[in-house]
């Protein structure tokens, strides 16, 4: 019973990123992103490439960040460069991804048990625990800087945002790829604790994020 409880807790914190990737363009910019889920596999493939080349694992987990934002980069492109509408640009950016996450291992599924993970620094629930309190300091912090009031104009009231002779493009840009980065990260932690990155890992992800946030 213990162990089910620590596990549920553990994944709940590893989804409460997720959520806070989620919460940035459905709450904050007002945009379905279902790109969301295919970034969660490509942390998890980001994690295991990087890890399997001798890599450390804070710097895997830190990559699966770091190029799960280029998912959102690639949404903005095709949503604002290409016009396509932002629901549309997010399924598009899904499929994509599924081919490329197929590619960066070669495979399906690969298992990491024999691999190092960050959880080896300490109790999972703990490592996880610091990494979510420390995510969502920085997240709070950044929107209320002036980046973040405009951020967060850009969803509330777009032409106000003009108005102020801002470029709205510029936020809805910042805001997909941190969503996106943190979905990856997400990802790539959700990849050592469960010991392997798989395909399927993404399937309905969005409505675990969307459950999360409405909780």
């Amino acid at each position: 019973m213990n162990s089910l409880v620590m596990t549920s807790l553990e994944q709940g914190l590893i989804f409460a990123v997720l959520a806070m990737g989620v919460f940035l363009t459905y709450k904050v910019l007002d945009i379905a992103d279902l790109s969301v889920e295919g970034t969660f596999t490509m942390g998890a493939f980001i994690f295991a490439k990087f890890i399997s080349m001798g890599v450390h694992p804070i710097v895997s987990t830190l990559m699966g960040f770091c190029l799960g934002s280029l998912a959102g980069l690639l949404t903005a492109i095709l949503f604002m460069k290409l016009k396509i509408k932002p629901l549309l640009a997010g399924i598009l950016t899904m499929t994509i991804l599924y081919s490329v996450n197929l590619r960066i291992n070669g495979k399906a599924n690969v298992p990491l048990f024999s691999y190092d993970t960050i959880f080896d620094m300490g109790p999972a629930l703990a490592v996880l625990a610091i990494i979510v309190v420390g995510i969502k300091i920085a997240l709070d912090q950044f929107l209320k800087t002036e980046t973040g009031y405009l951020l967060i104009a850009t969803g509330d009231n777009e032409s106000l945002v003009r108005s102020l002779g801002a470029n709205s493009n510029k936020y809805k840009l910042i805001g997909l790829m941190l969503a996106n980065g943190l979905v990856g990260l997400s990802g790539a932690l959700m990849a050592q604790m469960l010991g392997f990155a798989d395909m399927t890992m993404g399937n309905s992800i969005i409505v675990v994020a969307l459950a999360s946030i409405i909780i």
